[in-house]
């Protein structure tokens, strides 16, 4: 998330900061934000945003924060047995729950590998990897 990025360049610099100005998409409540180079509107906006103390802007920082560990949960867990395209479909499928647009999706990749992309009832995003290996030996 933005806020953890200009917490880092606040303790990496700081001297030569420049402050710019955003607003929360929700409510207007402007913010002055410390950048080490100067930052486009739309990015000063969403910085904005997470740091409001709104209900509405608290609501989407934290969809947003469980939307991208949900998304590193997925390159962390499949990155390495699946090809790019299918991992790039289980985090659209993350961005569709979290839109209520799906319940779940479910990817059979071949091989006994499975990846379930669901919510849960307490509105957490739920990844969960099946693996399935079937071994017989004749003597």
């Amino acid at each position: 998330m933005l806020r953890n990025e200009l917490e880092e360049i606040k303790r990496e610099h700081p001297d030569g900061l420049e402050i710019q100005t955003g607003s929360c998409r929700f409510c207007g409540q402007m913010a002055q934000i410390e950048t080490l180079l100067p930052w486009p509107q739309e990015k000063l906006d969403e910085a904005a945003t997470e740091m409001c103390k709104c209900g509405a802007a608290q609501n989407y920082a934290s969809r947003k924060k469980r939307v991208e560990k949900a998304k590193r949960t997925i390159e962390r867990q499949f990155g390495k047995y699946l090809l790019g395209t299918a991992v790039e479909l289980l985090k659209t499928a993350v961005d569709l729950i979290e839109e209520d647009l799906i319940d779940s999706l479910t990817l059979d990749a071949g091989n006994g590998l499975k990846a379930k992309i669901s919510i849960t009832r307490k509105g957490s995003i739920k990844v969960e990897k099946t693996e399935t290996r079937k071994e017989a030996q004749e003597a």
